[in-house]
């Protein structure tokens, strides 16, 4: 358990992800996660929003408090809300979208899964970049 002492501790900092994630600044990035996460499925949404404020520029950030609304609500903060248009979600919409630099992160209509359209369109986008 966390705190239990310093060697519980460095444990869980050394197996933690944010810990490396800073690293993969200017990588291209997209972190997906369901906005019911943690709520239906066994990873908090927390997780992915820390992960996009570890790569993201400072001003794109979400506050602490937008990322408790998240985890409280299985719902995107009202001032956050945007219209999104993406067609490779299918049923899963994208309710939430931010991108800082090289990183983006797309919360969704769904659990802790992969939409396999979203995930496939992105990799070909990449790859269309590349050539």
């Amino acid at each position: 358990m966390p705190g239990a002492n310093a060697n519980v501790n460095e444990q869980y900092r050394k197996r933690s992800p944010l810990t490396y994630l800073s690293k993969a600044k200017g990588l291209r990035l997209h972190i997906h996660a369901g906005i019911h996460d943690g709520h239906r499925g066994s990873v908090p949404i927390s997780h992915s929003l820390l992960a996009f404020n570890e790569v993201s520029e400072e001003k794109d950030r979400l506050s602490k408090e937008e990322i408790q609304f998240f985890v409280d609500k299985a719902a995107v903060p009202p001032h956050l809300k945007r219209p999104i248009a993406d067609p490779s979600y299918g049923k899963k919409k994208p309710l939430f979208r931010r991108t800082s630099g090289s990183a983006t992160i797309t919360i969704f209509e769904g659990g802790h899964e992969l939409v396999a359209n979203a995930a496939i369109a992105w990799i070909e986008a990449v790859q269309d970049e590349r050539h």
